[in-house]
């Protein structure tokens, strides 16, 4: 059933695209779904966690123009992939990795949570890690949610969903000139805010948990609040 229409579509899709598709089943598709770049159907699929689009067999300039959006966000996601991949050949980052001279700023002056926030976020947003709407999204978590992001005494871990204007991996790490009240009333006052930007659910947690260990350690802690930005990077290189 379908044999014709999908040799039908693929000869459309061969016509338009630079890209081989491949004809499979249903059922070889829930099997190897996880090998596919995109799925592209003349009927409805459910339950495929991989970029999908539905199209008419003979490809209407929609359906073109839809499969073009596709193949464009696919390619950016393994350009994204491959440049967290440049870190030595390691597909997930170490912490040092991260954490550079670009990324970690020290005695930053603010005035509350919200400016210690957006002072982590504009430094990954000079990087190109993230735009301004992420930034704003970790300023709106706090908001709606509360300062659950005061993780432990004097530290806060930033972040929002990945959905909200992150382009690649990032984190950033200031210390504070003077403490600042999030509202937490466990851990306030905050002195060092960290700014995490992670694209999926696994890529980050080398560094995250490299990072978790370090803050656990009370020696860490005052080196990061009494040392310059340059002498911070070295201790974590050295790690």
């Amino acid at each position: 059933m379908g044999i014709g229409t999908s040799q039908f579509l693929k000869y459309q899709l061969n016509h338009h695209f630079k890209f081989k598709p491949r004809i499979v089943t249903k059922k070889i598709l829930s099997e190897e779904a996880n090998k596919a770049d995109m799925i592209i159907s003349t009927i409805h699929l459910q339950d495929f966690n991989v970029p999908y689009i539905q199209v008419t067999p003979y490809l209407t300039e929609v359906d073109i123009k839809n499969i073009q959006y596709l193949e464009n966000k696919v390619v950016e996601e393994k350009i994204t992939l491959q440049k967290e991949g440049i870190w030595k050949g390691r597909s997930e980052p170490m912490l040092k990795d991260l954490l550079t001279e670009e990324t970690i700023e020290t005695k930053v002056l603010v005035s509350d949570w919200e400016e210690a926030i957006i002072y982590s976020g504009k430094i990954l947003e000079k990087t190109g890690v993230i735009t301004n709407e992420y930034t704003q999204a970790m300023v709106e978590a706090v908001k709606n949610f509360g300062p659950y992001i005061v993780i432990a005494p004097r530290i806060a871990l930033a972040h929002a969903s990945s959905k909200d204007g992150v382009n690649q991996i990032g984190m950033s790490l200031i210390t504070l000139d003077e403490e600042v009240e999030f509202g937490n009333k466990e851990n306030d006052p905050v002195r060092i805010v960290v700014c995490l930007a992670a694209i999926d659910h696994h890529t980050h947690l080398k560094a995250l948990s490299e990072l978790v260990e370090e803050l656990n350690n009370e020696t860490f802690i005052n080196m990061l609040l009494r040392s310059s930005k340059e002498e911070i990077v070295k201790e974590i290189n050295q790690k």
